[in-house]
């Protein structure tokens, strides 16, 4: 725990800074299903608090859907940085970081991503 005598102990380079700086993060996790009647505004409000964390240079954590458009998303995360560590660790061939968490913007839901998104069935699937 951050003290006076070493208020930097919390201190971790950004993943969303791309250039390795380190940073105080602060992540702050809302969690709960999305409401189905007022989807719409459930997407609207999370694209607002993206566009709210890109403007204080922050950015989600990675366990979290994105509503990010693919240039968005590679706007906060380093798309060259990302893909050389792929390429070092032999991941080229496995869905980008970007593929696994994004989420259509649009009000609706295909049966497909009904389905994927249901544990575990996503998960099963990605694996395949």
């Amino acid at each position: 725990m951050p003290t006076e005598a070493n208020p930097t102990s919390y201190n971790q380079p950004s993943p969303a800074s791309g250039h390795g700086a380190s940073e105080l993060i602060l992540n702050v996790g809302l969690w709960g299903p999305c409401p189905t009647k007022r989807q719409g505004e459930f997407v609207t409000l999370n694209m607002d608090l993206e566009n709210k964390l890109f403007e204080l240079s922050g950015g989600k954590a990675l366990y979290a859907h994105t509503f990010y458009t693919e240039d968005e998303f590679w706007r906060v995360y380093d798309r060259n940085r990302y893909n050389a560590l792929r390429k070092k660790y032999g991941a080229t061939t496995l869905p980008s970081a970007y593929d696994k968490v994004k989420r259509p913007s649009d009000v609706g839901l295909g049966f497909r991503d009904r389905v994927l998104d249901v544990r575990p069935i996503g998960g099963v699937y990605g694996v395949l």
